[in-house]
């Protein structure tokens, strides 16, 4: 949760600028909750607002994956064929299946983007925030060993 303090003048040249900026602030954000208070200071009123939000995620980005069937560069094959030992690796020390550490379409479309750090995981389809915490890490150290 965060917070944002704004101040509405009230005078007719300062009034729709002041509500413009609330509002262009207001375009990706979810309000939790508002506060409001008229100040008077001199001859100068205005309002003081205070909105308690959270930023919205845009769900509407698509994620990255690509099929199966890709062409690889040699570069992007040896990625691929790393990630797979490191797939297989993985999952025999956590006692699962390989696709329930990644799917042969997250290991291809990492092998065709340039990952560098935890963030990029994120537009790919099928690395969630669990995801990523779990094994971002140790992808992007196979990676750069690479």
């Amino acid at each position: 949760m965060k917070i944002k303090t704004f101040h509405i003048r009230l005078s007719k040249e300062h009034l729709i600028s002041d509500e413009n900026r609330i509002n262009e602030f207001l375009t990706d954000k979810k309000v939790a909750d508002t506060f409001a208070s008229l100040v008077k200071v001199d001859k100068l009123n205005f309002w003081s607002v205070v909105v308690t939000y959270t930023e919205q995620v845009d769900t509407t980005k698509e994620k990255l994956s690509y099929s199966t069937e890709t062409e690889l560069t040699e570069k992007e094959q040896e990625i691929y064929d790393n990630l797979k030992k490191w797939r297989a690796d993985k999952s025999a020390i956590e006692n699962v299946p390989t696709y329930v550490v990644a799917h042969d379409k997250e290991l291809i479309t990492i092998a065709k983007q340039n990952i560098e750090k935890l963030d990029d995981f994120k537009n790919i389809k099928g690395f969630g925030k669990k995801k990523i915490d779990k094994y971002g890490d140790d992808i992007i150290a196979l990676l750069n060993s690479l």
